[in-house]
C-alpha cells in the first residue's frame, strides 16, 4: 500500500526489545493484517475510530463491540495519516495481549489494520490467585530462592504496587487482567512486572487464575531507535507478529 508505506517507511520507533518465553503454556491470539491496495480505504469513515474498526471487522464476520476498545496511543504520521492503537477491555480490565493498531487517512477512513481482537462474551471468570501469590509465582519462576515476596504498599486501580526492597530496581506490580480462552471465554489473571537490580532484568509475567505462570517476557531495558520498512507492529521485536489476512 503506497500511502501507508510511504508515510511510515522512515518511521523511527523507540522501544525495549522483548525476549519471549520458549513454548509457553499460553500465547495471545495471533494477529491479522488488513491493507487496502494503493492507499484505498478499507471502509467508510465513522463517527469515531473504534466504530470504524469494529464496523470493518463486522463486515468480515468478526463481531467486536466498539465499547470494548480503548485508545491508548495516537500518532500523526506523514501524508495526513493518523495511527491509533487500541487495547481491548472486558469491563474495566484489559485483555492480556489483545489489541488493534489502525491507520486512518485525512478523511477518517480506515486504510490499514493489525488486530487480534476477541469477542467479549459475558463476565470474566474470577480466579483464586491474589496479587501477592501472583508476585510470588513470578519471583519463583525467574529468581528462585533469591528474594522474599515484599509486602503490598498500595493499590492503584487494577494494580497492586509492592514495596521496593534492595533486590528491586523499582517497585514490583501485579495488575488484574483478563485472559482470552476458547469460545470467547475470559478468565481472570495477573500481569506481574519485576525489575531486578542484579542483571537489570525486567520481566513481565502472566499468572493464571490458580497462580500458575502462563507466559513471560524479558525486556532488556536498553531502549533503541530502529527503522522499519512498514510498521513496527509487523516485527517480532514489537510484540506478537502479525499474520497475513486470510
Amino acid at each position: 500500500m503506497k500511502l501507508f508505506g510511504s508515510c511510515l517507511a522512515l518511521a523511527v520507533v523507540l522501544f525495549a526489545f522483548p525476549v519471549f518465553a520458549q513454548n509457553p503454556p499460553y500465547r495471545p491470539p495471533d494477529a491479522r493484517t488488513y491493507a487496502a491496495p494503493d492507499g484505498a480505504p478499507l471502509g467508510t469513515a465513522a463517527s469515531n475510530r473504534a466504530l470504524a474498526v469494529t464496523g470493518f471487522l463486522a463486515a468480515r464476520g468478526n463481531s467486536i463491540a466498539a465499547n470494548t476498545l480503548v485508545e491508548t496511543a495516537t500518532t500523526e504520521a506523514m501524508n495526513n495519516v493518523t495511527v491509533t492503537r487500541f487495547e481491548e477491555r472486558a469491563g474495566s480490565v484489559a485483555i492480556f495481549g489483545v489489541y488493534a493498531k489502525a491507520s486512518f487517512n485525512a478523511r477518517g477512513e480506515l486504510i490499514h489494520l493489525i488486530e487480534n481482537l476477541v469477542p467479549v462474551n459475558g463476565a470474566v471468570i474470577p480466579g483464586n490467585a491474589t496479587a501477592a501469590q501472583a508476585l510470588a509465582a513470578a519471583l519463583q519462576e525467574h529468581h528462585p530462592g533469591a528474594v522474599a515476596t515484599p509486602q503490598a504498599a498500595r493499590a492503584q486501580g487494577n494494580t497492586v504496587v509492592f514495596a521496593r526492597t534492595p533486590f528491586f530496581h523499582k517497585e514490583p506490580t501485579a495488575t488484574r487482567v483478563a485472559i482470552a480462552g476458547a469460545g470467547g471465554a475470559l478468565q481472570s489473571g495477573m500481569l506481574v512486572e519485576t525489575w531486578s537490580q542484579v542483571g537489570n532484568l525486567l520481566h513481565e509475567t502472566l499468572v493464571g487464575p490458580s497462580g500458575e505462570v502462563l507466559f513471560s517476557e524479558l525486556r532488556t531495558n536498553n531502549d533503541s531507535y530502529n527503522v522499519f520498512a512498514v510498521d513496527p507492529s509487523q516485527s517480532i521485536q514489537a510484540g506478537w507478529a502479525a499474520a497475513p489476512a486470510g
